[in-house]
């Protein structure tokens, strides 16, 4: 049932392959505090093309017809979250009204 729900939702799939980021298991192990020039440019060159591919595809994400910015989608995820924390089903009513709140917020600072 999850598999059928999330292709539902995600129509158009891709998938990539990357190579090792490095050669060494040592430095597996503290991937995130490495420089990308200490990395294997093949994987540099994989990681800036699906970057490319991601942007180039992905929509504009809108609610009640308004375009989201990052941080509007951030603090919607944020809110859609928080809802299934509390074991409340998440509403676009109630993450809209989250959004403007937070957005308000903001204005005013």
């Amino acid at each position: 049932r999850i598999r059928r729900v999330l292709t539902g939702f995600f129509k158009d799939r891709d998938c990539c392959t990357l190579v090792r980021p490095t050669a060494s298991e040592k430095d597996l192990q503290r991937l995130s505090s490495i420089d990308m020039q200490d990395l294997r440019s093949e994987f540099v060159e994989q990681v800036v093309e699906l970057r490319r591919k991601v942007i180039e595809n992905a929509r504009v994400k809108t609610l009640n017809g308004t375009e989201l910015s990052g941080e509007m989608l951030a603090n919607l995820l944020v809110s859609y979250i928080s809802a299934m924390n509390s074991g409340v089903v998440p509403t676009i009513e109630n993450a809209w009204s989250y959004i403007c709140k937070n957005q308000n917020s903001m204005a005013f600072e």
